[in-house]
């Protein structure tokens, strides 16, 4: 017997030199396969606790005593993640002026809504449509609209499809019922990383440097085309663009119920001038501009600096230009830490 289990593990271990000795292995696996920083938590993995759509809101978990929350003295008590902030889901608005179009439109837009039906005085349908098209810079989340309406019915009718880490937001609140593969398995790695990253007594200013700090170190600036421009390329791949960068600060920031948004304007250097997104982002009561892709910098050898992280709107538009859309909250200060 004892003969035959030696026999046994030597086929396994001769397998298993054969399957992984040649498999190539990317950089992001690699990363993902290591321990992440000893802010670590590592308590049951919040991913666990969705099952089926069951929970939306909240859910707990109890640290383990042996984590680095224990570490730290930290109670052994639940710890609950506020998913958020969460807002009412509109499907239909009646309007009568461009100006309430634009207010509206951005209620339904916050609330995730997947079609919204748009009420217009009759025989204006195309006027109103062809506003709302034009107006699209306004609205970060969204990547794609489509329109369609009846001359002289008075109703409109508005199909959006969001950025992934939004759409990653309205499935767990339940609007969505399912998710892609790509967006799954972000979902469940911004999940591992917002647990490891986060413990119980961390402060909003703590979390959002965290969020800050692992994009920074698990990116490289690099258009490998589309998933680069997403958050699927800054999460999994560990490749983006600056739109990466911005909705991976959004989506681990909506796990620990931070209020931040993505902003879209232009980024200017001495030499070149174009499109750039970022955020903004709500700690302690005041809102503030962080620019993830700048504080990562192309460099020969990593790089991690702060000089756009929790700045003021006159800090920042000394190289960004943004419009100042009223549902755009204004930066007026920077973090005094």
């Amino acid at each position: 017997m004892k003969k035959f289990l030696i026999t046994l593990l030597t086929i396994i271990i001769s397998a298993a030199i054969i399957l992984y000795g040649f498999t190539p292995i990317s950089l992001g696996d690699i990363i993902r396969s290591l321990p992440l920083p000893t802010l670590a938590s590592t308590g049951t993995p919040a991913s666990e606790f969705i099952e089926n759509r069951t929970v939306i809101n909240n859910f707990s978990y109890n640290a383990n005593s042996n984590d680095s929350a224990a570490d730290n003295n930290e109670s052994s008590a639940d710890i609950t993640h506020n998913f958020g902030p969460i807002t009412e889901e509109i499907t239909s608005i009646s309007v009568e002026s461009g100006e309430e179009l634009m207010s509206k439109f951005i209620d339904a837009m916050n609330g995730r809504a997947q079609s919204v039906t748009v009420k217009v005085p009759r025989g204006d349908e195309e006027f109103y449509m062809n506003e709302l098209k034009e107006q699209i810079p306004r609205f970060s989340d969204i990547s794609q609209m489509q329109t369609k309406w009846i001359t002289y019915s008075g109703s409109c009718n508005v199909d959006i499809t969001y950025n992934d880490s939004v759409i990653i937001m309205a499935y767990l609140e339940g609007k969505i019922p399912a998710l892609s593969s790509d967006n799954q398995q972000v979902l469940d790695e911004a999940l591992r990383i917002h647990d490891k990253l986060i413990t119980k007594n961390m402060s909003d200013y703590d979390k959002v440097k965290a969020f800050h700090d692992y994009i920074i170190g698990f990116n490289t600036y690099r258009n490998t085309g589309e998933r680069s421009h997403s958050v699927i390329g800054a999460l999994i791949d560990g490749q983006s663009v600056c739109e990466g960068y911005t909705e991976a600060f959004d989506l681990l920031c909506y796990l620990s119920g931070i209020e931040c948004i993505e902003v879209d304007g232009t980024g200017e250097t001495a030499s070149v001038s174009g499109p750039h997104a970022w955020n903004k982002v709500k700690v302690d009561g005041v809102w503030y501009n962080v620019d993830v892709t700048w504080d990562d910098p192309v460099s020969s050898s990593p790089v991690l600096r702060y000089d756009y992280f929790l700045i003021s709107d006159e800090k920042m538009a000394q190289d960004h230009q943004w419009y100042l859309y009223p549902h755009i909250p204004s930066a007026d200060s920077s973090y005094d830490n």
